[in-house]
């Protein structure tokens, strides 16, 4: 099993409980953080964290995350890549062109440049354990905008799935809705470890059942 992780994300509630999962399970783990959330480029929190910024619009600084880690750790074996809500409530036709353009680069193209350096380190390595996780925290019907983004998040785990099928890297998807943020984390755990990591092509959804209990189902049977 890999021992390097990187995991986009780790200021959000998912992405934070994430680093602390892998880091207690002794992994080296690259986390990111937006650019403005953390001055310095490298971070060194302890031996096994590296915290890397990221300018979610620039397709170099993903290639820049992707090889700081490698250099750093000597390589990665899987990636947590997590598709981020940016929870923008106001009706479609209220909207700023400038809104709808952040949330384009910030929920679409930020996590395409980072998929795709890690899909060309993948494939370069002929092994890796790709997740793709998409939280909507609450929210069974989206605001449009959000919409769009979690449609394209779905999309294209389904295009991945087909077009790397015959490939050496695995590739799987992990949404929920729930407002059970730890829950979610311990179902992605939980699926990851005893089943996704042998598999390719599998949609994984997190339901939170209330009183009744947490319940993950695999949508794609």
């Amino acid at each position: 099993m890999g021992k390097r992780v990187l995991i986009t994300g780790k200021t959000t509630k998912l992405g934070n409980l994430l680093v602390e999962h892998y880091l207690s399970q002794g992994w080296q783990v690259v986390a990111t953080v937006k650019q403005d959330e953390e001055k310095r480029n490298d971070t060194e929190i302890d031996s096994n964290l590296l915290i890397r910024t990221w300018n979610r619009r620039s397709p170099l600084a993903a290639k820049n995350v992707l090889l700081g880690g490698i250099n750093h750790f000597g390589g990665i074996d899987e990636a947590i890549i997590i598709f981020p809500v940016d929870g923008e409530n106001r009706p479609l036709h209220e909207l700023p062109s400038a809104a709808i353009e952040a949330a384009v680069d910030g929920q679409i193209k930020s996590q395409l440049f980072m998929v795709k350096e890690v899909l060309a380190y993948f494939q370069k390595e002929k092994s890796g354990q790709l997740s793709l996780v998409r939280h909507n925290e609450g929210a069974e019907v989206l605001p449009p905008l959000d919409a769009v983004c979690s449609g394209s998040f779905q999309a294209l785990s389904r295009s991945l799935f087909t077009f790397y099928q015959n490939e050496e890297v695995r590739i799987n998807s992990f949404e929920s809705s729930t407002g059970d943020t730890k829950g979610f984390v311990d179902f992605f755990i939980k699926t990851l470890d005893e089943k996704a990591r042998d598999q390719h092509g599998k949609m994984y959804r997190f339901h939170d059942k209330g009183v009744l209990g947490a319940l993950g189902r695999n949508l794609r049977k």
